[in-house]
């Protein structure tokens, strides 16, 4: 287990140092898909490392748990693109017929079903036997195999 966590680190790693380099290099702002708390806590060392400031998690809401990591140019201010986040993350609702209580792990297992990744997924929350909200990275598409 300890070895499947080092692995997956190593890749998280590279894709973080990537998106550092992109967003000095290209000047734009860059985005991780959404974050466990341990990979939350693996960015934030990269981060340091790196000596890199310009830099915030988001989940759609304040004390949200899976977090996407949004790194921007020196040039822009955090407020600046905090304000630009809907271009990023939407929220979308999900009712389902009243026929039972369904849980977090089954409103889960149905989006996983249709095809989308779990790292495209943020916090899902329910409340009142429906699925109030759902956090998805904005650009993922939906496909049915």
């Amino acid at each position: 287990m300890q070895d499947i966590n080092k692995q997956e680190d190593t890749l998280l790693i590279a894709k973080i140092q990537d998106k550092i380099k992109f967003c000095a290099t290209k000047n734009n702002i860059e985005n991780t898909d959404f974050l466990n708390m341990h990979e939350k806590e693996v960015a934030r060392k990269v981060l340091e490392e790196n000596s890199i400031n310009n830099y915030f998690f988001f989940g759609g809401y304040d004390e949200s748990e899976r977090e996407m990591l949004f790194l921007y140019p020196e040039k822009l201010d955090e407020t600046i693109v905090k304000n630009a986040i809907e271009k990023y993350i939407t929220v979308i609702r999900i009712t389902l017929p009243k026929i039972e209580n369904y849980s977090h792990r089954e409103y889960l297992g149905g989006i996983m079903k249709l095809g989308v990744d779990r790292k495209k997924v943020g916090d899902i929350i329910v409340t009142e036997k429906r699925c109030r909200y759902n956090y998805f990275y904005r650009y993922y598409k939906i496909s049915r195999n």
